[in-house]
């Protein structure tokens, strides 16, 4: 029997980070913050954890310095909840 790595998909990587990173810019933009604090949100919600594990546990390089689709894709999410910042506070607090 042969031994195998198991590697998360880069897909599903990508949509969880998308993901968290929406979820943080979500929560900067109640606060009020401004386009640059809602990107540290956003990448300390997304990938915080991950920076923490690689660097500090497993001894190696971050996925977020070794990647280079991560910061895009944060601040991607971060432009694009800026600009339908209105709606979107909306719906996340409208009564159910």
């Amino acid at each position: 029997m042969a031994d195998t790595v198991f590697q998360v998909p880069p897909a599903f990587d990508y949509l969880a980070t998308l993901t968290w990173a929406s979820s943080g810019a979500l929560v900067g933009i109640r606060k009020h913050f401004d386009i640059v604090g809602v990107f540290v949100i956003a990448l300390v919600s997304s990938l915080g954890s991950g920076l923490v594990r690689d660097a500090v546990f497993l001894q190696r390089t971050p996925i977020l310095l070794t990647d280079p689709v991560y910061l895009p894709l944060i601040a991607g999410t971060v432009i694009l909840f800026s600009l339908f910042s209105g709606p979107l506070t909306r719906v996340a607090t409208a009564d159910t």
